[in-house]
């Protein structure tokens, strides 16, 4: 018989086991707001999951972009950005964020 060896994909998991919410895309707006910047994948994940657990009542329902970047001089990030509607919605959803004790910014 004639075995033949299957190597499995090489993917990187960027979203969590249920129940925490699945990432989304927002055709409508380019805009989300920025709560972390990790070194790996897996150490993003894992920011999102703790701040996830700690500001469920902000960040809840609306989804996570766990997004890849070269940062020049420093290697590769992968920042961790909730999506919004808007520019505004996410000026208002930062600000509401600090003012529970979170860090955060809004970008495209």
């Amino acid at each position: 018989t004639q075995q033949v060896a299957q190597a499995a994909p090489a993917v990187t998991r960027t979203q969590p086991e249920a129940p925490l919410p699945a990432p989304t895309a927002q055709a409508s707006s380019a805009w989300s707001m920025q709560i972390a910047s990790q070194p790996t994948a897996e150490s993003a994940q894992a920011t999102y999951q703790d701040l996830a657990r700690r500001y469920g009542e902000l960040l809840g329902g609306r989804g996570v972009n766990i997004v890849r970047a070269e940062i020049p001089g420093k290697g590769t990030y992968f920042r961790v950005r909730i999506p919004t509607s808007s520019r505004a919605d996410g000026i208002a959803l930062c600000e509401r964020y600090k003012s529970v004790g979170g860090s955060c910014f809004v970008s495209k």
